[in-house]
């Protein structure tokens, strides 16, 4: 991650926060639950991933097969809205998601339909947690899709050597050979009044006199683009394995922690 730090004017943080997650727990008692993808709205955050095992914190429904994808959305207070396990009496996986333009989230995953993950399912939810569709195509080996993203009313999903479309019908194109480059996460995130950097470092960093780590340090500090004044700075108690950011709202991240995962909400 880049070193990339504006120089505020005026106002100084005087201490840097260790972030609280505002939830922690785990979806089931599965040794290889997994987050691998998260998205929000302006009211939800929405994580997908894969679990093997029975009911536990956050997924309340019934093992579907050997290893299932799950949804779970929770609101910006911590709290679960809903949750879902997505999937057939076979293996399945969840690798990405997004919200369309509509408000349903889509979910981007593999069935096994014999010993190898090589069927690409896309299952279609309703803002409220409903299961609306899945769809299923047979990919020519065995794949993992990386992302799903609407564009020009459809939706076009990568893996690592992939690429195929879907209408919004579920009828996919041809898969093409792809060479996927995972895009550099940003360290910036401009919002509508204030914005957020993200700095890994020994410092120093304007604004935030106190960082003076002794090994290098990620900081996420938040800044008023009129003045460029820190307002916030923090630090997390573990390195996130996933982080978005939701206009206006703030800095989501997501680390694994002694027993499941801890979510973090930086506002």
């Amino acid at each position: 991650m880049l070193a990339l730090s504006p120089q505020p004017a005026r106002a100084l943080v005087s201490t840097v926060t260790i972030a609280k997650p505002i939830a922690q727990g785990s979806f089931t008692d599965g040794a290889g639950d997994q987050v691998s993808a998260l998205t929000s709205n302006t009211q939800e955050i929405f994580a997908v991933g894969t679990v093997e095992g029975a009911n536990a914190d956050w997924l309340q429904a019934d093992p579907l097969g050997g290893s299932d994808g799950f949804i779970a959305a929770m609101k910006y207070s911590g709290n679960i809205d809903w949750s879902l396990r997505l999937g057939t009496a076979r293996d399945d996986i969840a690798t990405a998601v997004t919200v369309g333009t509509q408000g349903d989230i889509w979910v981007a995953g593999v069935s096994a339909p014999s010993s190898e993950l090589t069927e690409l399912t896309v299952w279609q939810i309703s803002a409220a947690g409903l299961l609306l569709n899945a769809f299923h195509t047979t990919a020519p080996g065995i794949i993992y899709p990386h992302s799903i993203i609407e564009t020009a009313g459809n939706f076009l999903i990568q893996g690592m050597d992939f690429s195929v479309s879907m209408k919004k019908s579920g009828a996919f194109g041809a898969f093409k050979s792809l060479t996927y480059v995972a895009q550099a996460q940003p360290n910036r995130y401009i919002g509508s009044k204030y914005s957020w950097n993200i700095y890994s470092g020994l410092g120093p960093v304007g604004g935030v006199p106190t960082f003076k780590p002794k090994r290098a340090t990620t900081l996420y500090y938040k800044y008023l683009n009129a003045t460029k004044s820190v307002k916030a700075a923090y630090q997390l108690p573990e390195l996130p394995i996933l982080l978005r950011y939701q206009k206006d709202i703030g800095l989501i991240l997501v680390s694994e922690s002694d027993g499941g995962f801890a979510f973090y909400l930086l506002k």
